[in-house]
């Protein structure tokens, strides 16, 4: 589960961060599903099943949103340049190529509460203040 997590965090931000779980029909939040269920499709080897559970979709949805993506791919410019760039991010983070920590916690951290937030920042301000070190980002 922990690649659908990722996968779906990296299309999220490609998106705004919008929550691809809502349902709703808007076109952004469309494609964006279609692009999470492309990708974790192809990414990982999870059932369809377990792909559409993640966001509370049936395999059925799953299955037609792959096709829908496969065919807008073809006809749509700009879909296809954001589904590249989503393919790449989640290239880098499922199989960890020169990802830097940075880039990791900025990924994550922008996907959670503002409470766990600071509960990070804290945690990492300590680690840091002992060691004398700099917080550069955070």
């Amino acid at each position: 589960m922990r690649e659908l997590i990722r996968i779906k965090a990296v299309v999220e931000s490609m998106y705004n961060d919008i929550n691809i779980c809502d349902k709703t029909k808007l076109r952004n939040y469309a494609d964006a599903r279609k692009i999470y269920y492309y990708i974790a499709n192809n990414y990982t080897n999870y059932k369809r099943e377990s792909i559409g559970s993640h966001i509370n979709r049936v395999h059925s949805t799953i299955t037609t949103g792959i096709k829908s993506c496969e065919n807008l791919m073809e006809t749509d410019l700009e879909f296809r340049k954001k589904l590249l760039i989503c393919m790449n991010k989640c290239e880098k983070v499922l199989l960890k190529k020169n990802l830097s920590n940075k880039e990791k916690l900025d990924l994550i951290f922008k996907k959670l509460s503002k409470t766990q937030q600071e509960k990070v920042y804290f945690t990492a301000y300590k680690m840091y203040a002992f060691n004398q070190k700099k917080i550069l980002y955070v």
